[in-house]
């Protein structure tokens, strides 16, 4: 199990200014009531593990990082450990990413931890699969900066729909990096909303 955090962070609001936040978990108390985000990294190359983890801790993420789906699924059981999300390739040994994600959203003190898969295969039937078992988004690897800077939003969403509120219009929000890249996720192609 790898645990890394990191602080300090930048936001950049709807009408483009940038909100001066101290620390990442500033930013995060103002939003979801807790001081940082934990991210559960599912991903069995270690290369890539790392690479997404440092990706993550660059958006201020917490990661702890398995390399396995029993490994994650240890990591979920013990609920000493707090984890916000989940994020896990779809092909992975001894417990399958798609198995995993069934059993998290059928154990009930986790059911509602959003659960995001990813891979290098694109499929529709495969993205359809996994959303449709209860996954809130699907990313295609190689995974970018800016897709996941906004993962916060599901939990948020999570977070909001566990306490019987509704979510904020049911809507994605279009956001864009730096570099001006298309950034719309599953739920953006699902719903027909991002770039056109």
């Amino acid at each position: 199990m790898e645990i890394h955090a990191k602080e300090e962070m930048h936001v950049t609001g709807d009408d483009d200014k940038e909100l001066m936040v101290n620390s990442a978990s500033e930013f995060w108390e103002t939003f979801l009531h807790v001081t940082s985000i934990r991210v559960l990294v599912v991903e069995n190359d270690d290369s890539t593990r790392r690479v997404i983890s440092a990706l993550l801790m660059n958006c201020n993420y917490e990661v702890i990082g398995a390399s396995n789906g029993l490994e994650a699924w240890k990591i979920l059981e013990d609920e000493t450990n707090q984890i916000d999300l989940v994020l896990s390739e779809v092909v992975i040994p001894y417990l399958s990413g798609l198995d995993l994600l069934c059993k998290i959203r059928s154990h009930k003190p986790r059911s509602n931890i959003p659960v995001i898969m990813m891979s290098s295969h694109d499929l529709m039937s495969l993205v359809f699969k996994c959303l449709s078992n209860g996954a809130v988004d699907f990313l295609v690897k190689p995974v970018r900066k800016n897709e996941l800077k906004n993962l916060w939003q599901h939990v948020w969403r999570s977070s909001h729909n566990s306490n019987g509120s509704a979510s904020v219009g049911g809507k994605e929000t279009k956001s864009s990096d730096d570099d001006g890249e298309d950034s719309r996720s599953s739920s953006d192609l699902k719903t027909g909303g991002g770039n056109e």
